[in-house]
């Protein structure tokens, strides 16, 4: 079931399944909130929205899931990011500690 938004999705996620795709949204659910993750069964995506700064959302949507790879042990996810796509991968444990923006902790 799709539901329909009247802003564009910031970040699409390519997700295996629909139990890849929950743990998706709830990593994302607690950095964004409820309202700003959503599950797209009929294309396996979870989306993002951008209620705030786009650019400051993305980031945190890409630190979210680098973090959430690595809890889960899992190699790369592919994301849509406006329009453009990647492979993302985990972090190690001393980049996560680091300010994504700086590079500093």
């Amino acid at each position: 079931m799709s539901v329909a938004y009247s802003a564009p999705a910031l970040i699409r996620i390519n997700a295996e399944d629909a139990v890849q795709a929950g743990a998706i949204v709830q990593a994302l659910v607690a950095v964004f909130g409820g309202g700003d993750a959503s599950f797209d069964a009929d294309l396996l995506q979870v989306e993002v929205r951008a209620l705030g700064d786009p650019q400051a959302d993305a980031v945190r949507a890409v630190g979210a899931l680098e973090a959430w790879l690595a809890e889960a042990e899992l190699e790369s996810v592919f994301v849509e990011v406006t329009g453009r796509s990647y492979r993302i991968a985990p972090r190690s444990r001393a980049e996560r500690s680091q300010n994504p923006l700086t590079g500093k902790e």
